[in-house]
């Protein structure tokens, strides 16, 4: 746009917001406004459209969101300085793999970066040079981890960790400080080592961790509020060929410190599965139809969990546990028996094979849609935490179950990863904090839910809530994770205490960033009062 038309353009936001209050005109009406204005200011290409909005586990949605897919780094630019002068937020919404609503909002432009490419039309570029036990290459925003496994594999490399559904987004993994279950790897986030982005303003800008390593910090969690990143640098490593196996036991075996101790110090990637309602026999599943209730003859501590470990030296007896068979063809009154299916038919060994194979999955093996949030806390070396939160857990479960009936979880997952060095990743160390996990290790303990369960009963985010209130009651000093649901508690607290000083540095950045907002949306906004009010 030449500077004529800027300074005509200047004038727009007064005039615009002087049609939209005239209560004369309707909100259809609005609505196309609104999409004319930005379509004028942006030009030809591309095309600004009105569309609804619904996330991927369908837990989300919106009836008007305006949407675009640009080309090329200048149309970003161009829908940013629409925005602006429309006074409308800017989102990108990649694979739609969240449950979170820092990712919607109604009205708002959502960016989807899928069709952007590197130069060569390429999504992935390996760089030249080696480093000690890695390598760099460049990203298109739109790669999903599965797709950037595919490209890198036939290298020889490999991502080693992050979220283990292959459809998410690298960008939005990273956004979220999504992670994997890696022991002794961070968030996905800690391996980026550079960015170039759109800020608020619609200029470029470029940082690296060699010489913004503030900046850096505060991208490994960014929650889309530093703008639109449209190229970045990830770090890559050599091919692993390794030992997957699936260990069944009873989730009361976790309870024991020592065998956690174990079981995550011995081996490179543990992810534990616990299958809700699994042990129930067709007397108690019966009990549980006539009388809405779960008896008191039924115990959590004996539903069945698949321990998966991955490391070179694996073996299906590296762990010393108990395979209690279960019952066969119990009446169905949870989701969770359904799970109990795929974690009794997941591989007892699989030897030397890829990393990658081991430690990626589809959505699809999961089963039908589901909610998910997810719990985070350090860990000390005696593993007391963890094992204390597990029997938690499972008290929480008998209890509920007892007096209210089928809960609405379908599994319960237990990782384990390092520390990342970051502002707003659940898995950084807050200088805030009481409790340090011992050399930055982090539990983070989640529960996956149906959208629609067999019974009735309380929904799944108010019985995330509660659980979460027994966790907090052991003093674990937790909180959750940004791409999953938070309000199952008062999330705007459990930040500012968690995070403290380390939410006024990623503040800091943000406000040269994105001075005025662009990036906001309405949820943000009502957490935003914890970013700039720390004692």
């Amino acid at each position: 746009m030449d500077l004529l038309g800027v300074l005509l353009w200047l004038c727009l936001p007064a005039r615009w917001m002087a049609v939209l209050s005239s209560g004369a005109v309707t909100m259809t009406r609005k609505v196309t406004l609104v999409q004319r204005s930005l379509q004028n200011i942006v030009g030809s290409s591309p095309k600004i459209e009105v569309k609804s909005f619904e996330n991927w586990a369908e837990s989300l949605k919106e009836d008007v969101v305006f949407t675009a897919s640009p080309k090329s780094v200048r149309e970003i630019q161009r829908i940013v300085f629409a925005a602006l002068l429309c006074r409308k937020n800017v989102r990108v919404v990649g694979s739609t793999h969240s449950w979170s609503s820092l990712f919607t909002d109604s009205e708002q432009i959502q960016i989807n970066l899928g069709n952007m490419t590197l130069e060569g039309g390429k999504r992935v570029i390996l760089q030249p040079g080696e480093y000690p036990g890695y390598r760099t290459v460049r990203i298109a925003p739109g790669v999903t981890v599965g797709e950037l496994n595919d490209l890198i594999v036939p290298l020889g490399f490999t991502l080693r960790s992050g979220p283990s559904i292959k459809e998410a987004t690298v960008l939005g993994a990273i956004a979220t400080s999504s992670h994997g279950a890696m022991v002794n790897e961070p968030a996905i986030g800690g391996y980026m080592t550079g960015a170039r982005f759109v800020d608020g303003w619609g200029k470029i800008l470029a940082f690296n961790e060699d010489t913004d390593p503030e900046v850096l910090k505060a991208l490994r969690c960014n929650l889309g509020l530093l703008g639109v990143v449209f190229e970045f640098e990830l770090k890559i490593f050599p091919q692993e060929q390794v030992n997957s196996c699936g260990i069944l036991t009873p989730l009361k075996t976790l309870f024991n410190p020592e065998f956690l101790r174990n079981a995550v110090s011995k081996n490179n990637f543990v992810l534990i599965l616990s299958a809700s309602y699994s042990s129930l026999t067709e007397k108690e599943a019966r009990s549980v139809l006539e009388t809405g209730k779960v008896p008191t003859t039924w115990d959590s501590g004996n539903d069945i969990v698949l321990i998966n470990i991955v490391d070179p030296d694996a073996t299906p007896d590296s762990l010393n546990t108990s395979d209690d068979p279960l019952p066969e063809d119990v009446t169905v009154v949870s989701t969770g028996q359904e799970f109990y299916k795929f974690i009794k038919g997941f591989p007892r060994a699989l030897k030397g094979i890829n990393l990658t194979d081991a430690i990626y999955l589809d959505t699809a093996v999961l089963g039908p849609k589901f909610l998910a949030s997810e719990y985070t806390f350090p860990e000390k070396t005696d593993f007391k935490r963890s094992a204390n939160a597990l029997k938690e857990f499972s008290r929480f479960m008998n209890e509920k179950s007892h007096t209210e009936g089928i809960l609405p979880f379908t599994r319960f997952v237990a990782r384990w990863v390092k520390g990342t060095d970051c502002f707003l990743c659940p898995t950084s160390n807050p200088t805030s904090l009481k409790v340090a996990g011992d050399a930055g290790h982090f539990t983070t303990l989640g529960m996956d839910g149906v959208i629609d369960t067999l019974q009735e009963g309380p929904g799944f985010s108010y019985t995330m809530h509660k659980l979460v209130e027994a966790w907090d009651n052991l003093g674990l000093e937790g909180t959750l994770h940004w791409g999953k649901i938070t309000e199952v508690t008062n999330f705007k607290e459990k930040i500012k205490t968690y995070f403290r000083h380390d939410l006024g540095f990623f503040e800091n950045i943000r406000r040269k960033i994105d001075p005025h907002g662009v990036f906001m949306n309405d949820y943000l906004s009502y957490l935003y009062d914890a970013f700039n009010n720390v004692n």
